[in-house]
């Protein structure tokens, strides 16, 4: 029950995170400054998770510290690369080629902890990582590649890193205490890069306004921490494969909202991410029931 718990809050997260790709470019396209936006975000964010779990604040050692201060190096980079890279290409684009955290979390994970790939992981793996680059207009032709590629695969690889190092560290701290000082730390750096980069004043409309809350309170907030508190559930395989689906999400959203076109390419995108997922969760059903039938054979 725990994990079909963990399955659903991954959802939520991967939905909304689907939309923040065409709300991001939004913003950019009104003249928010990448670090501006992400400034905004994340100490509204915070300032609303410390209201609602003002009493897990109380206490805290070092351990939770260092976990927290290195989990918010690795998201800070995530989403300045993220958000540069929708500076040169379309929020489709843009979610697709993030969607490579998929291979690096297995990668990672080999490298750290010496988990060996499987034919399954192999397999959905090639299947999703097709699906991926098929969404962009282009397929695997992408027109030569850009500093906005090169910045949408970084984001993906530091996503990675995240999600293996919380998977390694999520039993040490309440995931309430991380998503709250990690909204502060990741403000923090976002707060001294405007001053850096002299980034200029925007015009705040009421359409800004409303997009910038959406993207502080649900993005932000609410899918952040539902992702932390998956992990407590979900390992970090499962979790990367389920999260992959936001490149589908976005461009739905992307078509719905912004017009865009929904093109072959992007049909047989969605169409070997979705059945890559299948793959896998046929391979994880089959092992919960060897795992099953072992257990009631040895009792």
């Amino acid at each position: 029950m725990a994990n079909l718990y963990g399955i659903v809050l991954l959802i939520f997260a991967s939905l909304t995170w689907g939309s923040a790709y065409p709300s991001m470019e939004y913003s950019f396209n009104l003249g928010v400054g990448v670090f501006s936006l992400l400034t905004i975000r994340f100490f509204i964010g915070g300032l609303i998770l410390s209201v609602i779990y003002f009493k897990e604040l109380k206490k805290i050692n070092k351990e939770e510290v260092k976990i927290c201060f290195w989990s918010s190096i690795f998201v800070f980079i995530m989403f300045f690369t993220m958000s540069y890279g929708l500076l040169y290409i379309s929020a489709a684009r843009g979610a697709a080629l993030f969607s490579s955290y998929l291979i690096f979390t297995l990668i990672i994970k080999r490298f750290l902890k010496k988990v060996q790939f499987s034919a399954i992981n192999i397999s959905y793996s090639f299947l999703i990582t097709i699906g991926i680059f098929y969404v962009n207009k282009n397929g695997f032709y992408l027109n030569g590649f850009s500093i906005g590629d090169f910045y949408s695969i970084l984001s993906g690889f530091f996503f990675a890193l995240n999600i293996v190092y919380l998977e390694q560290n999520s039993e040490k701290m309440s995931y309430k205490k991380l998503s709250v000082i990690q909204m502060f730390l990741c403000g923090l750096f976002s707060l001294i890069f405007i001053n850096i980069f002299n980034e200029p004043p925007f015009p705040l409309t009421k359409a800004l306004t409303l997009n910038i809350l959406y993207l502080s309170i649900v993005v932000t907030a609410f899918a952040y921490t539902a992702q932390n508190q998956a992990l407590k559930f979900v390992d970090a395989e499962k979790a990367s494969v389920i999260l992959s689906t936001q490149s589908i999400f976005t461009i739905f959203i992307s078509v719905i909202v912004f017009g865009e076109v929904l093109s072959t390419n992007m049909i047989i995108g969605i169409f070997f991410i979705g059945l890559g997922i299948f793959l896998y969760s046929m391979s994880t059903g089959e092992k919960n029931k060897k795992l099953a039938g072992s257990k009631h054979k040895s009792s």
